[in-house]
């Protein structure tokens, strides 16, 4: 909300310049979505903060662009231009998401076994039994996380295991980050092509609503 309304707010300020905002918030969005791949379970802080910052340049180019359609399309076809940008948002929505779960599914799959392995050797389980535990503890932790406690191991192992499990998931997360750099590259680059719209924000009333 803070991204929406301060870039809509500017858009007045500034005369309709359109370009400029876009991309320094498609930047902003890019830059700060991409610096989530160095967070970890051990860095809240990080997390927060860059989520936060991508969060705020993301809501600076979601809302804005229904406004500056709103501005440079012809009056009557107000209505179909804002239609055509939510069907827009929401197909292109939809690629991203099976995109990057695909990415993030794959990875799982293989750094989360492997850390699990590595961080319960770390703590004193047998290498040859790393491959078998790691995989009753993950289908154990998908099922039911509280039954994890009854595999017949020291609690050692299934706390380091479980650090294990966290390390598997942020480091397969970061992959998806990665892929949402292509992503914000090719919005930087359109925002690039966006006009000023200064000459088409005018006190026209489209249509007189009352009496």
């Amino acid at each position: 909300m803070t991204g929406a309304t301060l870039v809509n707010v500017l858009l007045t300020a500034l005369g309709g310049r359109a370009r400029e905002l876009t991309f320094i918030f498609a930047v902003i969005m890019t830059a700060f979505t991409g610096a989530q791949a160095v967070i970890d379970p051990k860095s809240p802080a990080k997390t927060v903060v860059f989520t936060s910052l991508a969060a705020l340049g993301v809501g600076g180019l979601l809302v804005p662009t229904s406004t500056i359609v709103t501005f440079a399309c012809p009056q009557d076809l107000i209505g179909t231009a804002v239609a055509l940008v939510a069907a827009v948002r929401t197909i292109g929505g939809s690629i991203g998401y099976a995109v990057l779960n695909n990415i993030l599914v794959s990875k799982q799959k293989k750094l989360i076994p492997a850390m699990i392995s590595e961080y319960a050797v770390k703590a004193g389980l047998p290498p040859s039994k790393a491959g078998e535990f790691a995989k009753t503890f993950i289908e154990i932790v998908q099922a039911d996380p509280s039954k994890a406690t009854q595999i017949p191991v020291d609690h050692h192992i299934l706390e380091a295991a479980a650090a294990g499990f966290k390390q598997g998931n942020a480091g397969s997360a970061k992959y998806v980050f990665y892929g949402n750099l292509a992503f914000g590259v090719v919005a930087i680059l359109m925002c690039l092509l966006l006009p000023n719209i200064s000459k088409f924000m005018t006190s026209n009333v489209v249509a007189k609503t009352g009496r």
